[in-house]
């Protein structure tokens, strides 16, 4: 939608509903069901981890399944309220582009800015110097991206024209500084463990070094 000459690229309203429902209502009927769930598991012999299955089944009283239920529809608002928050929202203006995700908001003047594409999912920003500044998965078609940014008159480009020049990162790359590849490994560490915060950093940390890193999974690829 356009509010004042910029155009903000979200959920739709449909989008939004299905999103506070669904969760809480699928945590609801989960819930609902935990203790006959739990009575099953337990018949199982290849079930590991049984403990909390047996404290549930040995728990006689009628209260347990609002507290199962209970429990079901908070995990779902927990998980609509993740949904939102992990979310990349875009605020393209003539002048600028807002981009705000877990909280965080970037913003990028339009003079910084050399072109915008799409790598798979994610939204690619590049410098003047065409080196990355701005990289995350967002959720909008890619006809819809592509004509937010073109109606501001930014440079996009259907693929990333710099995708040959990637290399995989591998330990001690020889043609990587060493406090350079320290920060690679540092990252690795953070995609094993899924810790997307401490990803992020260090992919800022890798850019202010001129570097441009992407991952594919848990392997990462460079170029300068």
């Amino acid at each position: 939608m356009h509010e004042n000459k910029r155009t903000i690229l979200s959920f739709s309203t449909f989008d939004k509903l299905l999103i506070c429902l669904v969760p809480p209502i699928i945590g609801l009927i989960l819930g609902f069901f935990i203790p006959d769930i739990a009575k099953w598991a337990v018949s199982l012999p290849w079930i590991p981890l049984k403990g909390p299955f047996e404290l549930i089944v040995s728990i006689r009283e009628t209260w347990i399944i609002f507290v199962t239920t209970g429990f079901g529809i908070v995990a779902g608002i927990w998980l609509s309220i993740m949904a939102f928050h992990e979310s990349l929202m875009m605020d393209i203006g003539d002048g600028d582009v807002k981009l705000t995700i877990s909280g965080v908001e970037s913003i990028f003047p339009k003079a910084r800015i050399s072109m915008v594409f799409l790598d798979k999912k994610q939204l690619v920003l590049l410098d003047l110097e065409n080196r990355e500044m701005y990289r995350e998965k967002q959720e909008m078609k890619a006809g819809k991206v592509e004509r937010a940014f073109t109606e501001h008159g930014y440079s996009w480009q259907s693929v990333d024209p710099f995708q040959a020049e990637f290399k995989r990162w591998v330990a001690q790359t020889p043609e990587l500084e060493t406090g350079e590849n320290a920060l690679f490994a540092a990252r690795e560490k953070a995609l094993e463990k899924s810790d997307e915060k401490d990803a992020r950093e260090l992919r800022r940390e890798i850019w202010n070094v001129g570097i441009s890193v992407k991952e594919d999974g848990k392997k990462q690829y460079w170029r300068r």
